[in-house]
C-alpha cells in the first residue's frame, strides 16, 4: 500500500501500467478522482516472460512514485500563476490521501485468474490508456469475456504536443474523452457473439447429457428392446449434429 485510509464504499479504480511516462496516470487520476466516487486506486503491472518479479515489482514502485511526485510538483509550480490548475491537483492529492491506493504485479500466466477477482465486486473500473497494443488486448478480451464492460481510455481528441499543454489542468472538455472501450458497436457484437457461442456449447452439452441418462434409463429398465435402439440411433445422430454445428458456426 501505498498510502491512504481505506474504505469500503465506492468504486475501485484499476489503473493497468505500462509506460514510465506519469502524464497519462496523472490525466486519469485527475479526471477520475473528480467525476467518480473512488474508493481506492490499485497500479497494476503485468510480468511478462522474460522479466522478474523482483524487476517489474520495482519498476511498478518507480513510476508509482514518480506519479505521485509529478502530482506534487505540478501543484507546487502552477500554484503561484495559474491557483485554478494548481487546484486541479491539489483536489487530485488530497482524495489520493483520503483512499487506499496499492500496487499489485501479476504474472502474465494468473491474468485471468486475478480480473475475474477484480470484477467480480460489480462496479470496479479498469483503466488501459497506458497498456501496451498485446496487454491491451489481453485485458480487455478477458474482461469482456466476463462481461465486464467497465473499461477505460483516457484519449486526447486533438494532436498531442508531448508536453504539459496536454494535461488536463490545460485542456477543454471538448479536448479529451474518457471512453468505455465496451460501448463501441463491435465490441457489443463480439460480446453477443461470445455469449452465443457459449449459450450453444452450453445447450449441447445438456442434450448430450440429457441423451445419455436416457439410454442410460432405458438400459437399465428395457433391457435391449427397440426402444433403446432408437433412442440410442437418435442421441448419437443428435450429438453428432450438435457438435457439427457448433464446427460450423465456429469457423464463420
Amino acid at each position: 500500500m501505498i498510502g491512504g485510509s481505506t474504505r469500503t464504499d465506492g468504486q475501485e479504480l484499476y489503473i493497468f501500467v505500462t509506460s514510465a511516462r506519469p502524464d497519462p496516470y496523472v490525466n486519469v487520476l485527475a479526471h477520475v478522482l473528480r467525476t467518480r466516487p473512488i474508493s481506492s486506486v490499485h497500479y497494476i503491472s503485468i510480468r511478462e516472460h522474460g522479466y522478474s518479479a523482483e524487476q517489474v515489482n520495482d519498476r511498478l514502485i518507480s513510476i508509482t512514485a514518480g506519479i505521485h511526485a509529478y502530482l506534487h510538483s505540478l501543484r507546487d509550480r502552477l500554484a503561484a500563476d495559474d491557483k485554478p490548475a494548481a487546484a486541479v491537483y491539489e483536489k487530485c492529492l488530497d482524495k489520493l490521501d483520503s483512499i487506499s491506493t496499492s500496487n499489485e504485479v501479476i504474472p502474465w500466466v494468473e491474468l485471468d485468474e486475478k480480473l475475474k477477482i477484480f470484477s467480480t465486486t460489480g462496479s470496479s473500473i479498469f483503466d488501459v490508456t497506458s497498456l501496451k497494443k498485446n496487454l491491451l488486448v489481453d485485458v480487455v478480451s478477458l474482461l469482456l469475456s466476463r462481461g465486464c464492460i467497465r473499461v477505460y481510455n483516457f484519449e486526447l481528441l486533438k494532436s498531442p504536443n508531448y508536453d504539459e499543454s496536454d494535461l488536463i489542468h490545460a485542456l477543454d472538455e471538448s479536448e479529451f474523452t474518457y471512453r468505455s472501450l465496451g460501448d463501441s458497436r463491435h465490441v457489443e457484437i463480439a460480446r453477443k457473439r461470445m455469449l452465443a457461442n457459449f449459450l450453444t456449447l452450453r445447450q449441447l452439452s445438456f442434450v448430450t447429457a440429457g441423451v445419455a441418462l436416457s439410454v442410460l434409463v432405458i438400459q437399465a429398465f428395457f433391457g435391449s428392446t427397440w426402444l433403446q435402439t432408437f433412442v440410442t440411433v437418435l442421441g448419437t445422430a443428435t450429438s453428432i449434429a450438435g457438435f457439427l454445428f457448433f464446427i460450423i458456426r465456429n469457423a464463420k
